[in-house]
């Protein structure tokens, strides 16, 4: 009889059992086909994509933050910045500059393929992601197309405005009219209907079809009926200036303005003292410049003075070779670094403009002493810092030939006054 119970319990508990499996593994038509519907999208890899990215370099940025910013891992960024160590350093990033950046995606990991960046107009440096995850870098050197470009005209207001008109590019304005100061002075001695002719190097870039300026070659611009040239040569041994037609340099030892965007506002002489209110002798020239305007050396020097000098406020002296001293007067304050035994370079900051001492407003006073004995600084005619001699001389003169057949002529109340030309870009200015 208990038998006969034990049998019937065991066929009831495997019933139930039975029951209760088949009630786990069912599935209702909705959700078996929604189970059929997610198992393929599990198989699925993650879709890869290709990234092609151009970027420029912001005030500040690093190529670490750059990186950084397009999604790329610490790691990852680690190699690549070794990689580009290795042929340019990552310090020397200019803002502006162009990256090309060639990444795969894949998920929400990136990996980058290539970098592309042109420190140097004719450089190009690359960095690669081999197939086994390794970066390498080259520097290629570019080949563009170099020609002359040519500009000429009249002078309807200022140089620097009818150049600009003309669409000669900043840099070699720059470079022409900082070589023909020393030599002319751009306020005072050029006039409405002076003739002016430019010649500068030209590269153009077939990739970004555009072009970019070189250096310049020649420069002239004709006052009162004579010819003020200037040209660009390199000696034997690699120095590159700016001489005249003599072959003198036209860095004189001596600026003539050392300070920049001025006007002069007292000259040299007797004048009427505007805070003693009578005649005095003026020891030198004041040049009108807003408060902090850089200062610069006129020449190479010693500082001999650099301190409070009385009326003439935060005062400097420089010690120059053949018995020439400069002064600089008024200014706000000195250059970092500067003190009595300092040397400095020609164009160096030495100090700021400013209004210390007998002052009315901002300004520099500027004086030039040969052999202890003032003179106007605005007549001193400061020897050339160098001059052209031997085989350098013989090659300039070669130079100076082949520059002239390529010019167009400087016009003088519409005479041809110089040369003739042939085949240069050119641009000319009929304003």
């Amino acid at each position: 009889m208990r038998a006969g119970k034990g049998i019937v319990l065991g066929v009831v508990s495997l019933v139930f059992s039975c029951g209760l499996l088949l009630k786990i593994f069912q599935f209702s038509d909705a959700e078996l086909e929604n189970q059929q519907i997610q198992e393929p999208l599990l198989s699925v890899s993650a879709k890869t994509t290709i990234v092609d990215k151009t970027l420029e370099v912001l005030p500040g940025q690093t190529l670490a933050e750059i990186l950084s910013l397009e999604g790329l891992d610490p790691t990852q960024n680690h190699l690549i910045i070794n990689s580009f160590k290795q042929k340019y350093d990552p310090k020397d990033l200019k803002v502006g500059q162009n990256f090309q950046l060639k990444i795969q995606q894949k998920g929400s990991q990136r990996r980058l393929l290539s970098l592309v960046t042109r420190p140097t107009l004719l450089q190009e440096l690359r960095v690669t992601c081999d197939s086994s995850g390794a970066f390498n870098s080259v520097l290629l050197e570019r080949k563009l197309n170099y020609r002359l470009e040519r500009a000429s005209g009249n002078i309807t207001s200022s140089l620097y405005a009818d150049t600009v008109k003309a669409g000669i590019p900043s840099q070699i304005i720059s470079e022409l009219t900082h070589g023909l100061s020393f030599g002319v002075h751009l306020q005072r001695d050029i006039h409405q209907n002076d003739p002016y002719e430019v010649i500068y190097e030209s590269y153009y870039d077939p990739d970004t079809k555009s072009t970019k300026p070189g250096s310049l070659i020649y420069a002239a611009i004709g006052i009162k009926g004579e010819p003020h040239e200037i040209y660009r040569y390199q000696t034997r041994d690699g120095r590159v200036g700016l001489y005249n037609h003599k072959g003198e340099s036209v860095k004189r030892s001596l600026l003539t303005t050392p300070v920049a965007a001025v006007r002069l506002s007292s000259a040299f002489g007797y004048r009427r003292h505007p805070i003693k209110g009578y005649s005095q002798y003026h020891k030198g020239v004041d040049f009108a410049a807003s408060r902090g305007s850089p200062v610069m050396a006129a020449g190479d020097g010693i500082v001999a003075v650099a301190r409070h000098w009385g009326g003439y406020g935060n005062y400097i002296r420089l010690k120059h070779d053949n018995g020439y001293a400069t002064v600089y007067a008024h200014l706000s304050k000195y250059a970092a670094g500067l003190h009595v035994g300092s040397t400095v370079r020609q164009g160096q900051v030495i100090g700021y403009v400013g209004s210390t001492g007998n002052s009315t407003g901002p300004h520099l006073h500027h004086e030039v002493l040969i052999n202890g004995k003032h003179v106007n600084p605005q007549n001193v005619k400061a020897p050339p810092a160098a001059r052209l001699a031997g085989l350098d001389m013989a090659n300039f003169k070669k130079f100076v030939s082949k520059i002239k057949r390529e010019t167009r002529g400087l016009r003088f109340n519409g005479q041809m006054a110089l040369y003739t030309s042939k085949g240069v870009g050119d641009r000319t200015s009929t304003s």
